[in-house]
């Protein structure tokens, strides 16, 4: 992965690729700080976004 694309995903804007699949994120879905949900990334979407619901 190149250093832009990188810095990129650390902020949350990086837009998914085909060739990145299968890709997870990791998010925070409760109250408690070790309350974290995990769902699959499509491509071309931005991985920084998080559901309103758990899936």
């Amino acid at each position: 992965m190149k250093r832009n694309a990188a810095m990129a995903v650390a902020r949350g804007t990086y837009r998914v690729q085909p060739r990145d699949l299968p890709l997870h994120q990791i998010y925070p879905c409760g109250t408690r700080i070790t309350d974290l949900c995990m769902r699959d990334l499509k491509a071309s979407e931005l991985n920084g976004f998080v559901p309103a619901k758990p899936q």
